[in-house]
């Protein structure tokens, strides 16, 4: 809706991407005065967009971080066009509300300037791949429901990902689903569309108007809602970002995105590698570059914590890109809190030098090199610090022109009469030592 920094000739570099499919959640890229509370983003669970709405704080405005959302934007990568209908399970996040029931949305972007979802109530199942479907039909074949592969169903939503035939149906929403058929690893089928181990084949018998759940939910792998969790594993399992662990539910099991195993030590669940797994190692590198942060960033203790973290991680189990995540996070802390920080205090610094110079220059100024002679022109001896250490001032070519008498001889040795002068001024008198000096 707000993406209006487009110029006209966006458009024609744009529609290539009118084809591409509007399968799944992307990172959104802000433009212009985008916000995650737009109509033009819709998210498959609050923490999605609680993670967008975060995302786009530390970022500055300029992406959703570790959130996902569905946009209704045919110019951007991944994002939904004109013809576009997604169905959202309840719990999902539109307009920054959290709507409790299941709704179908439908891309709306007449113009590159009003993107926007809107909800669609026609009944009717909108498809690219198999045309419109009315709700309790099913894509039509061979006298009954046509028989679809997973490649057929690839971008659809399916009631499960071991399925290696479907049918496509239409449910009440409108919502379109791949419904599994046949199962691979010797499953089979359920009337719903599930794979179950069974010893005995079951032949579905597809109904020309199949039977409607009254609350469909849209397994996707890696996403769930706490409406379809049942136990402490799957709860768990979904409370991790989906960058770490993906939720089967159709094999009850967590997987962990980097390897390992999905398991629960010291009440706290997490991916373990597995005994005949290859520990990843943090690059020496990146973590060499880490080591000298301590002393650059020493006055910041936040800082300090992070890095002591990554650290701590390093050394347990690590996986590459969890590792590459905490670092990039870390360093821009380090760009942020210590360089920005210690520029900020050199510059203070700076401006305190600066000041002090100029009250020095000021308090010089003041000086009045005449205060060094009496009104008829003479040395002012009062100005003496003492009987043996004297000063002079003789002139201002160049500078402060000033000498420097040590009496030697306190009594008179008849020599009373010869003395030194400079400029006509009396500077010393006999067995007296001087010095003369510029300043």
């Amino acid at each position: 809706m707000k993406n209006i920094v487009f110029a006209v000739f966006s458009l024609f570099v744009m529609m290539p991407a009118v084809m591409a499919d509007c399968n799944t959640p992307v990172t959104i890229s802000y433009v212009g005065n985008q916000e995650p509370d737009d109509n033009e983003f819709l998210y498959e669970s609050e923490r999605e967009y609680l993670l967008a709405k975060q995302g786009y704080i530390n970022s500055g405005k300029k992406n959703s971080g570790d959130g996902h959302a569905y946009e209704c934007d045919m110019g951007k990568s991944g994002g939904c066009g004109r013809t576009d209908v997604v169905p959202m399970a309840p719990g999902h996040v539109f307009e920054g509300q959290v709507i409790d029931r299941e709704v179908q949305y439908q891309c709306k972007n007449p113009g590159i300037v009003d993107n926007r979802w809107v909800v669609v109530e026609d009944g009717i199942c909108h498809t690219k791949g198999f045309g419109d479907i009315a709700v309790g039909d099913c894509v039509p074949g061979d006298g009954g429901c046509k028989k679809l592969t997973d490649i057929d169903c690839s971008g659809y939503s399916k009631t499960d990902i071991l399925g290696v035939e479907f049918k496509g149906v239409c449910f009440e929403g409108p919502l379109f689903k791949c419904v599994a058929t046949k199962c691979r690893g010797g499953m089979t089928a359920d009337k719903d569309g599930k794979c179950v181990a069974s010893a005995m084949p079951v032949e579905p018998t597809p109904p020309t108007k199949p039977e409607v759940p009254v609350k469909p939910i849209k397994p996707v792998a890696g996403k769930c809602h706490p409406s379809v969790c049942t136990s402490e594993l799957c709860k768990a399992c979904c409370a991790k970002p989906s960058t770490e662990t993906i939720w089967t539910p159709s094999v009850n099991k967590c997987v962990c995105v980097n390897g390992g195993d999905f398991v629960q030590e010291g009440g706290a669940w997490n991916c373990k590698a597995s005994n005949n797994q290859l520990k990843y190692e943090c690059d020496s590198l990146l973590m060499a570059k880490v080591a000298s942060w301590k002393t650059k960033c020493a006055d910041f203790a936040d800082v300090l914590t992070d890095i002591a973290a990554l650290e701590t991680y390093c050394a347990n189990t690590p996986a590459k890109d969890t590792f590459l995540r905490l670092y990039d996070e870390l360093k821009g802390g380090v760009d942020t809190m210590c360089v920005g920080k210690k520029v900020l205090l050199i510059g203070e610094a700076q401006q305190k030098v600066q000041k002090a110079i100029g009250d020095l220059r000021a308090s010089v100024a003041d000086l009045e090199v005449s205060k060094w002679k009496t009104e008829e022109g003479k040395f002012n001896t009062a100005r003496l610090a003492s009987d043996s250490i004297a000063g002079v001032v003789l002139g201002t070519a160049g500078g402060l022109i000033t000498s420097s008498v040590v009496k030697k001889h306190q009594v008179e040795d008849g020599f009373e009469d010869l003395n030194c002068t400079i400029g006509g001024q009396t500077v010393a008198g006999w067995g007296d030592e001087f010095t003369v000096g510029i300043h």
